[in-house]
């Protein structure tokens, strides 16, 4: 995004990580063709939870509830040019019936095990990965849940 001044500048984007007995869900995006966790930019004044409740049901239809944060991650592309600052909330949800909601992005919702996830994966979500991030075994690290009506 560029400032006034035509300057690049960083975004605050907020993903997702839902899980449902055992998996995570990821979808497919239709371009660029990588898997990534429902998510979106942050909103002026909005917090990560509210962000990360609000993309997985404006694109899954899915409801999340007990939210952790989790960790951040700072990708910076060159082509196009781009650079993020993405903040990962993990969630549980009682359902694993998502929906594509947004047939224009998206080309569907899959759930994965944390060991099988599908290649390749959205440039922000490579980190966690490399990290060894696990948002099952992490939950003890993470703190108490904040849980949503």
């Amino acid at each position: 995004m560029s400032a006034p001044g035509g300057e690049l500048q960083p975004r605050v984007g907020v993903a997702a990580i839902v899980t449902h007995a055992g998996r995570v869900l990821l979808g497919e995006r239709c371009v660029p063709r990588v898997w990534q966790f429902p998510g979106g930019h942050l909103h002026f004044g909005e917090s990560f939870f509210a962000c990360a409740a609000r993309e997985t049901r404006e694109e899954t239809g899915l409801q999340i509830r007990c939210l952790w944060l989790g960790p951040t991650t700072n990708t910076v592309q060159q082509e196009p040019p781009s650079h993020y600052a993405t903040v990962f909330v993990v969630a549980e949800t009682d359902s694993q019936a998502a929906r594509r909601r947004e047939p224009d992005k998206c080309l569907g919702w899959q759930w994965f095990a944390w060991d099988a996830l599908p290649a390749p994966l959205f440039a922000p979500c490579r980190p966690l990965l490399e990290m060894k991030f696990d948002p099952f075994r992490c939950r003890s690290m993470l703190g108490e849940p904040a849980c949503l009506e």
